[in-house]
């Protein structure tokens, strides 16, 4: 591991352990709770409207339904908000701080530069997404939950995807908007929408056509859960950071460093320059 890429993972350190033990704990206690949750639930009907957090379940007491309702349906969004508040830091962070100056000065590449960043934090993201494998390898046999542990791993896997679009999400906003705290106003407001278009269009027709432009929506881990698995979800969650992050890299090739100035200004900052 190069020096740029220990440093980037040691700033994010405690982010993401903090997010790691908060998520290992809760599998666990999630998995714990489930016979007494299905024992006094055995005979509740769900309110109309609510299937939306069982996904493609059919029954919140059923195992695949309550760890869709319980855990899948918003420990995600909780990955995206960690992914966002590191990504913008990446960056944005540095730039504000007066650090990216100083190492952009430095013999190396731009996109080295990004490369290294987005391979470091990317990677410390999963990883911290994926002590939640263990916690399910304790959980599911405490709680009695008749699903296979590689099941809930490939759900957890997609899972990780999807925040990896957001990470690349605020990467690409923190280089082409003005400050790190725009970068991360739009994308906690695109985090928002995509987590309600992806959960009120599941019990609302007037919403479902936009469900496919939320992450949330490839992800959907019930379909996992159930036994199902699309080779177009995953598709569309590797393609979309990686897109993301070639926008990221043409806004950042364009930017410039310190002037406090929104990439997409530039054109005309430069043409207003040119006229005095």
């Amino acid at each position: 591991m190069t020096p740029m890429a220990r440093a980037s993972l040691r700033e994010v350190r405690l982010t993401l352990a903090g997010a790691a033990v908060i998520v290992f704990g809760l599998a666990i206690w999630v998995c714990a709770v489930y016979p007494s949750f299905r024992s006094s639930f055995a005979d509740f009907e769900l309110p109309a409207g609510y299937e939306a957090f069982l996904g493609e379940a059919e029954s919140l007491v059923s195992p695949e339904g309550f760890l869709s309702a319980e855990f899948f349906a918003w420990i995600p969004a909780l990955w995206a908000g960690v992914a966002i508040a590191i990504g913008t830091g990446a960056i944005g962070g540095e730039e504000s701080d007066g650090t990216l100056e100083i190492l952009l000065a430095q013999p190396i590449s731009r996109t080295r530069v990004l490369l290294e960043k987005s391979l470091a934090l990317s990677a410390g993201l999963v990883l911290a997404i994926a002590t939640a494998v263990p916690a399910f390898a304790i959980g599911l046999p405490l709680g009695d939950l008749d699903i296979a542990l590689w099941r809930v791993t490939v759900a957890l896997g997609l899972a990780a995807l999807a925040s990896l679009v957001f990470l690349t999400l605020a990467m690409w906003l923190s280089t082409l908007l003005a400050t790190r705290r725009q970068a991360a106003l739009v994308s906690s407001g695109a985090l928002i929408a995509a987590y309600f278009v992806n959960t009120l269009g599941a019990a609302v027709p007037s919403i479902d056509t936009w469900r496919p432009l939320s992450p949330f929506y490839w992800s959907d881990a019930s379909v996992v859960l159930t036994g199902g698995f699309s080779w177009w979800r995953l598709a569309v969650l590797v393609a979309t950071p990686l897109a993301l992050w070639a926008l990221t890299r043409w806004a950042f090739r364009r930017r410039e460093i310190g002037s406090g100035v929104s990439v997409l200004r530039l054109p005309y900052t430069a043409m207003r320059s040119a006229g005095r």
